[in-house]
């Protein structure tokens, strides 16, 4: 029943789909991750856990910041900047000990900021979130120091629905893993 910590930057693959309005009317947006990797200008992930065997608090933020420049209509130099902070809090209690499984559910901030120029023209385009959400895990031992984790979770408030899915294969040595 003692406490332990987990601290683990990681990386991710993503690409974004959407749209993006403004009193001028809406923009339908699909981006790959190719392109979101060509226009990174700024990155970080981290996920902190602790708890017990039994009760885990989980905090998970993502930073992501796209900058983009280009040629416009006419020849006007047009640029386009999306910055984005996602902060989940959430608890995960084990259903029974010695089970693989975890359910639980906490609370997903999400905050957009999208900044548009074309020639002289600019508008902002910021949006807040704040959805709760019910989530899931499983971690198996696969191998001596190997382990292999799927999560999920779903929710809405603010925004229509959220959600995500992982899958994460773990090795570790002591008090320490990868």
């Amino acid at each position: 029943d003692h406490w332990t910590w987990r601290v683990a930057p990681y990386l991710w693959a993503t690409d974004i789909d959407g749209s993006l309005s403004a009193s001028a009317g809406s923009v339908d947006i699909d981006v790959g991750f190719d392109e979101i990797w060509d226009n990174l200008s700024g990155a970080g992930l981290l996920l902190i856990e602790t708890g017990t065997d039994r009760f885990r608090i989980l905090a998970d933020v993502v930073y992501l910041d796209l900058e983009n420049d280009a040629t416009g209509p006419l020849g006007a130099s047009a640029s386009v900047e999306m910055e984005t902070f996602i902060g989940d809090l959430g608890g995960l209690f084990r259903l029974s000990p010695g089970s693989p499984y975890e359910l639980g559910g906490g609370l997903r901030y999400a905050s957009f900021g999208n900044d548009v120029t074309i020639g002289p023209v600019s508008f902002d385009a910021d949006r807040d979130v704040l959805d709760a959400v019910v989530a899931g895990r499983a971690t198996w031992s696969i191998a001596e120091s190997w382990s292999l984790a799927v999560y999920g979770d779903v929710g809405a408030g603010d925004s229509e629905l959220t959600w995500q899915a992982s899958a994460m294969i773990g090795w570790h040595a002591g008090s320490w893993g990868v």
